[in-house]
């Protein structure tokens, strides 16, 4: 199990897929330049990111460049979400402004997991940091989703936003669940664990490029 989770055909090759559907999905959003500007540059990270952390990666593991780009990709995956709901959640705010909020917010998990890792050094250890940093990143999704962003939300784009939402908040579950099964020793963890991968990757780009209403519906 542990050898197709491995494998270059679940990662990078799901993410190369999932970036040439949204490459047929992207003049659907020309109708949003926000909307295509979103789609069309974290389209552009997802495959920087699959090409550098996947199995057909050109670096090393040990190569100094690969963990600071790794750390990048992973913030850069949050921020993502953060963008989007952010965008929707104040539409009078300036650019400038989503963008800065959404850095920050995307920063909170990085820095919380840093904090407890020093300390608890528990959680700096292999498959600990992951469920931690999962943890932390979904109690994060979820609160911001109840207490800022599904308030100021309503109709098409409440919908379309809950849709997101439940998929990016699934995919960390999944991952810490996941987690949770190989910290118990059960290699089954590792097929588990595909799953969100492929949320990740693959889909969830895709679902709000696919489920996005028109910019009538959303008025």
């Amino acid at each position: 199990m542990k050898a197709l989770y491995d494998s270059g055909w679940h990662h990078p090759f799901a993410a190369y897929l999932g970036v040439l559907v949204l490459l047929a999905l992207l003049p659907r959003a020309r109708r949003d330049p926000f909307l295509f500007g979103w789609l069309s540059f974290f389209g552009l990270v997802l495959a920087a990111d699959a090409t550098v952390t996947g199995a057909w990666s050109p670096l090393s593991s040990d190569s100094p460049a690969f963990m600071p780009l790794s750390i990048a990709f992973v913030i850069l995956g949050d921020a993502r979400f953060f963008v989007l709901q952010e965008r929707h959640a104040r539409p009078n705010a300036s650019l400038g402004k989503v963008l800065a909020i959404a850095a920050a917010t995307s920063l909170v998990v990085p820095v919380t997991s840093l904090g407890l890792r020093t300390l608890f050094p528990v959680l700096a250890e292999g498959r600990y940091l992951f469920l931690s940093y999962e943890l932390l990143a979904l109690t994060l999704v979820l609160t911001l989703w109840f207490v800022r962003y599904r308030p100021a939300l309503e109709g098409p784009t409440l919908r379309w936003m809950r849709g997101a939402t439940s998929v990016f908040a699934t995919l960390y579950a999944l991952w810490a669940t996941a987690d949770v099964v190989l910290l118990l020793g059960v290699e089954l963890g590792h097929l588990l664990r595909i799953v969100p991968n492929v949320l990740y990757y693959a889909v969830f780009l895709v679902f709000v490029a696919a489920t996005a209403p028109s910019r009538a519906e959303a008025a």
